[in-house]
């Protein structure tokens, strides 16, 4: 139920690197991965205006509808970090408050910066469909782009939550999109 400590935390921080200029919005690039994207997806709800450019890998975008499915594999031993919605309706009313999926359409301004969201087909802790669902509702709710910001999806069909674990070839290619993604961004911005 403090949750959402850890995303004003986040926003506060990248608010003061600003304000004491240290950097500003046209330089601030953050990557999320697993329920790193939770965070990162909840703080760009809040406030969009703080990023240029972020990665979400393999994000947990949409706690609440796992929360409530308790058929998923994860989601019973989850019930002590996240309290059971199905149960609670103060935890229902908490995980929706902040959950990334359910709080697109509270975006204060259009999509400010650009996007890089990443699936696995084979990711047994954050199922395919977070990224895939959440890249679709903010198809839809950000329209109009007037910045030419990107808001891309790449979905790896055979492997999972780790990415290429064992393979390091694989695994630099993978480093160096990111890096030529938030790169491309942030130069000349």
């Amino acid at each position: 139920m403090n949750k959402k400590n850890s995303i004003t935390d986040l926003i506060s921080v990248i608010d003061y690197l600003i304000r004491t200029g240290y950097s500003n919005p046209s330089l601030v690039a953050s990557i999320g991965v697993s329920a790193g994207g939770l965070l990162l997806g909840a703080a760009f709800n809040m406030r969009p205006d703080l990023f240029r450019a972020i990665i979400l890998r393999v994000p947990f975008l949409d706690p609440l509808s796992s929360m409530l499915n308790s058929d998923l594999p994860l989601t019973r031993i989850e019930y002590n970090e996240w309290g059971n919605p199905l149960e609670n309706k103060e935890t229902y009313e908490y995980l929706a408050s902040y959950a990334p999926y359910d709080n697109i359409s509270s975006i204060k301004s259009q999509q400010t910066c650009s996007i890089l969201v990443t699936a696995a087909m084979k990711d047994q802790r954050v199922s395919y469909w977070h990224p895939l669902k959440w890249v679709a509702r903010m198809r839809i709710k950000q329209l109009i782009d007037k910045n030419d910001n990107l808001l891309i999806l790449k979905v790896d069909k055979e492997r999972g939550h780790f990415g290429a674990e064992n393979d390091q070839s694989k695994r630099i290619k993978d480093v160096a999109l990111e890096l030529a993604f938030l790169i491309s961004q942030v130069q000349n911005k």
